[in-house]
């Protein structure tokens, strides 16, 4: 008898139902959740309904608690926008002017730059519990009474009980800039679960994407949660955007790019274990070879895609590299700011030091990783990677 795919220890199963009916009881919930009853353009619904057959026929419906919460955070999440554009309609076209966007393949220090560069309050940023309910930013001395930053706190308070040993290796507070694509899911059509999870019927589905819709959203959403500081600058940060990287050039034209870069034998090892390790399921050794294979093909295909759009429009890029995030972060931070003309002020420098002093590597832990333990070896990163290698002179 072959091994199963997963494991199942730490699952439990869905109600017996037809995907049908689970759509239509998942919407009624977020509505009744919510008070909201519009999800906007049901374009969304091909996207949950293949994640729906794919937690059917890869996970045979024993998803977590953790992964039914996503689902229901990100519904509840469309129709918080919905409303937001409904009482702004302003905001579904208005620009979003010359933001500073990093990109790069994960583990490559995307979060540690997003968090450096955060510091500096000429930025806005786009905070956890404004990604999941999308409204115009109150101002910050009332969030601890709004009911939404409320969930959003307990929601990540629990993820830390239920998975401690995912604050050595990527973590956000409610009220802390993260990453773009906890807004971009509300189309249904990101990396996140994929990402997350072994579905592998998801992941053959978004690979063919036309990535440009979502981003398009993704763009509105920030305009609405911005709306009361429209000529301020957005600081973003997703490491997707390599794999979308085109589609990032097109719906945000005045972009700047920071894209790190790292050695890929350590990036790829890390971006295995971190997957394999925050979707609260034990993995399996065959999981673990699926997982291995899967990140080495997307990363690779990002780095591609990246290195042709540098090619292409290099003022838009500054490539960042890793080792020097960890050695000289400041001048690191220089360094961007020259290459795109913008000043670093007296103020922004000093909460930079001060978060470089209170945050050094492995603050939470060390991460233990391995190309092996996920079915790859050295030699097959390197092919995969050979040009990526070149340019940055890694190998």
């Amino acid at each position: 008898m072959s091994e199963p795919m997963h494991a199942t220890t730490t699952r439990q199963v869905w109600p017996a139902e037809t995907l049908e009916a689970r759509e239509e009881r998942l919407l009624a919930e977020a509505r009744a959740r919510t008070g909201y009853s519009d999800f906007g353009d049901p374009d969304f619904l091909e996207g949950l309904r293949t994640l729906l057959r794919a937690i059917r026929d890869d996970l045979d419906d024993r998803p977590n608690d953790e992964l039914k919460e996503l689902i229901a955070l990100l519904l509840d999440g469309r129709l918080h926008a919905e409303e937001g554009w409904k009482r702004h309609p302003e905001t579904r076209d208005a620009p979003v002017e010359a933001p500073l966007i990093i990109i790069g393949l994960p583990r490559t220090g995307t979060t540690a730059m997003h968090k450096l560069l955060s510091q500096d309050p000429q930025f806005q940023g786009l905070e956890r519990w404004l990604a999941a309910f999308p409204t115009p930013r109150p101002p910050r001395e009332t969030w601890a009474q709004d009911p939404r930053f409320q969930a959003m706190a307990a929601a990540r308070a629990l993820l830390r009980e239920r998975s401690p040993a995912v604050r050595t290796m990527h973590y956000t507070e409610a009220e802390q800039a993260d990453e773009c694509i906890y807004a971009m899911e509300h189309s249904f059509r990101s990396n996140l679960f994929n990402s997350k999870y072994v579905l592998p019927t998801l992941d053959a589905w978004w690979r063919q994407l036309d990535a440009r819709p979502a981003m398009r959203r993704y763009r509105q959403t920030l305009a609405l949660i911005g709306a009361h500081d429209p000529g301020k600058p957005w600081l973003l940060k997703n490491p997707t955007h390599v794999y979308d990287v085109e589609a990032v050039l097109e719906v945000f034209p005045t972009a700047s790019i920071v894209h790190t870069y790292r050695e890929p034998r350590e990036a790829i090892a890390s971006a295995a274990s971190v997957m394999s390790r925050i979707s609260g399921f034990e993995p399996s050794e065959r999981e673990k070879q699926w997982r291995g294979q899967r990140e080495l093909e997307v990363w690779a295909e990002g780095a591609r895609r990246v290195l042709s759009a540098e090619e292409r429009v290099p003022e838009r890029f500054f490539d960042a590299d890793y080792r020097k995030l960890l050695s000289a972060p400041l001048d690191l931070a220089h360094d961007i700011y020259r290459h795109f003309g913008l000043e670093m002020s007296a103020l922004a420098e000093a909460r930079i030091r001060e978060w470089i002093a209170a945050n050094p590597q492995n603050k939470y832990g060390e991460h233990h990783y391995s190309l092996e333990e996920y079915g790859l070896t050295a030699a097959k990163v390197d092919e995969a990677f050979a040009a990526y290698n070149a340019k940055f002179g890694l190998r």
